[in-house]
């Protein structure tokens, strides 16, 4: 490569430094761009939404359902880091094929990364049919939920042990 260096024109370098450092220019812009449209295409989705909190939508959509708050929370989490989205805007109703369906073009892997994401953040394993009957985020809090159910039974992770524990108490002094 430094020979062929030598052997170019001077002259030469500098268009092709040129280039280059205008080809990273329009790289750049593009960048900005795309994270731009990005930005505005999730304030359409998100438009004129209040901040909600996990345990109110617990308690306007989850209660009595037998869903733990820390599981919506982690849902959430997931999306958000998924799709680069505020969790707190997110609504149970959001449909994956209706205002979400933006977030599903973002890149080819995305459905991809989302199940990855959610296998790992509530160790479970998702088959490669299960994401099908997703279509809100609704029916993602109940499919991680039953999930969990089923690959971890009550007591079947942790089961309780044979003696009663011992009662820790503090040395006399």
């Amino acid at each position: 490569m430094f020979e062929i260096c030598q052997a170019l024109p001077d002259m030469m370098l500098i268009k092709i430094e040129l280039a280059l450092f205008g080809l990273l220019i329009l790289l750049s812009v593009g960048v900005m761009r795309s994270r731009y449209k990005h930005a505005n295409q999730i304030d359409r989705i998100f438009a004129g939404r209040k901040s909600r909190s996990t345990e109110g939508l617990y308690t306007r959509y989850f209660l009595g359902m037998g869903i733990q708050v820390c599981t919506i929370e982690k849902v959430l989490d997931v999306m958000a880091e998924t799709f680069q989205v505020n969790a707190s805007l997110l609504l149970p109703e959001d449909s994956f094929e209706g205002n979400l369906s933006y977030l599903l073009t973002l890149h080819d892997d995305i459905e991809i990364e989302l199940i990855e994401n959610l296998e790992e953040r509530f160790s479970i394993s998702i088959s490669d049919t299960e994401p099908e009957r997703i279509k809100t985020i609704h029916d993602m809090v109940l499919f991680v939920s039953q999930k969990m159910k089923s690959q971890y039974p009550v007591n079947s992770a942790y089961p309780l042990p044979s003696k009663p524990p011992v009662a820790l108490t503090r040395p006399s002094q």
